[in-house]
């Protein structure tokens, strides 16, 4: 498997109009290199959470809600990206923006999408 770098992961989140000053957005990006790397399954976020838990000092429902807050901001300031990206019509839920997430990164890295 191709690595993931931090700055891929990052790259994708700001061109989703998500900033690194926002609430969220560490949490978000620590989640999906995790998955990434199959550190957990869908059923197992909690794992994710709680992984955060003790790597920020953060009570789990704070990083679920930080999470939450930097997808609902970046969805309705672009909800077109979501759709162009991962074919998502609605707001995810992090569950899901999480995972689409690794699935358009995993195409990026073995050069199944271009490179715009």
């Amino acid at each position: 498997m191709i690595p993931l770098y931090v700055s891929t992961v990052h790259s994708l989140l700001q061109d989703l109009g998500m900033f690194s000053h926002m609430r969220g957005y560490y949490y978000l990006t620590d989640l999906i290199i995790m998955a990434y790397n199959g550190e957990y399954e869908i059923r197992g976020m909690k794992y994710g959470y709680y992984t955060l838990h003790q790597r920020y000092g953060k009570s789990v429902s704070g990083i679920d809600r930080g999470c939450r807050y930097i997808i609902d901001y970046s969805y309705s300031r672009a909800p077109d990206m979501y759709w162009e990206l991962f074919r998502i019509k609605s707001r995810p839920p992090v569950t899901q923006f999480v995972f689409s997430a690794v699935e358009y990164l995993r195409d990026l890295n073995e050069g199944r999408l271009p490179l715009d």
